[in-house]
């Protein structure tokens, strides 16, 4: 009698205990089943999402596919005038010549005599000179080049005139530039000195 009492007794404590623990696991599983559900829906919000820059992207892609096919057309055909250009152009500088003869006359230097000039006349290509003859009295003699720089000509002047063979050079072309002249005539300064600063300046 006294065990039938005590099991009864320990079935109401568990009944009571059950009946203790279900409303809170009761909550605790609706909480789960409600956050399962907002991690569902923000899993397809997030699909969704990503199809939309996917398909964004695709679209992206095949317009940039566009512009690189056109640009690629451009860069071609700009360089194919860039190439008749350069043959038209050094065609232009052989109908010119192949040979070109420039004249400078140097300037005279501080505490030289003008009157010892033996420069007669100048003019845009050509150049006449003082020669004495046989029998005493003065001569002349004319020269014709292709250009002739009086005295007062600056590099800028002469640089520009021989800026198509320059860039005759630059296209590939064989070019030879040099100056001849006596000692002391100005052919170092015409050639390097102020080249340089010249070149930097059209670099």
């Amino acid at each position: 009698m006294k065990v039938t009492e005590e099991v009864s007794s320990v079935v109401r404590n568990d009944d009571c205990v059950a009946e203790q623990f279900q409303p809170g696991t009761k909550i605790s599983i609706e909480l789960q089943q409600k956050h399962i559900q907002e991690l569902r829906n923000s899993l397809s919000s997030v699909k969704s999402g990503m199809e939309q820059l996917r398909i964004q992207y695709s679209e992206d892609f095949t317009k940039i596919g566009r512009q690189l096919y056109i640009l690629s057309n451009a860069a071609s055909g700009y360089h194919k005038v860039l190439e008749d250009n350069r043959k038209l152009y050094n065609q232009i500088q052989d109908l010119k010549g192949n040979i070109r003869v420039y004249c400078r006359v140097r300037p005279f230097l501080p505490g030289q005599a003008n009157s010892s000039s033996s420069v007669a006349g100048m003019e845009e290509r050509t150049i006449t000179i003082i020669t004495p003859t046989k029998y005493g009295k003065d001569g002349s003699k004319s020269f014709t080049f292709n250009k002739v720089f009086g005295p007062a000509a600056t590099q800028e002047e002469v640089f520009s005139d021989m800026q198509p063979l320059i860039r005759s050079v630059l296209d590939g072309f064989n070019v030879c530039i040099f100056a001849y002249g006596q000692t002391g005539s100005g052919k170092t300064y015409t050639m390097v000195i102020s080249f340089v600063k010249i070149l930097s300046k059209y670099s």
